[in-house]
């Protein structure tokens, strides 16, 4: 279970990182470490987490994720 998970994370990571480089970040390896989670805990919170029973809108989302590059890319 553990490979089909690292292999799948790795598919994600590299155009996240790739995005990020593109995007102006100063270190796109840490960045993406940083979106990835933040993916994976919006993923987990939908599933299981706080956010099962109404799911945040796709407003809130791009809210949430711009905030986190903003920070990163400090735009």
């Amino acid at each position: 279970m553990r490979a089909v998970y690292d292999g799948a994370g790795r598919a994600f990571r590299g155009p996240v990182v790739a995005m990020l480089a593109a995007a102006g970040s100063a270190d796109p390896e840490r960045h993406a470490l940083s979106v990835v989670a933040w993916c994976d805990g919006v993923l987990f919170s939908c599933t299981a987490g706080q956010f099962h029973a109404a799911v945040p809108t796709r407003d809130a989302l791009r809210t949430s994720c711009t905030e986190l590059l903003d920070g990163m890319l400090r735009r």
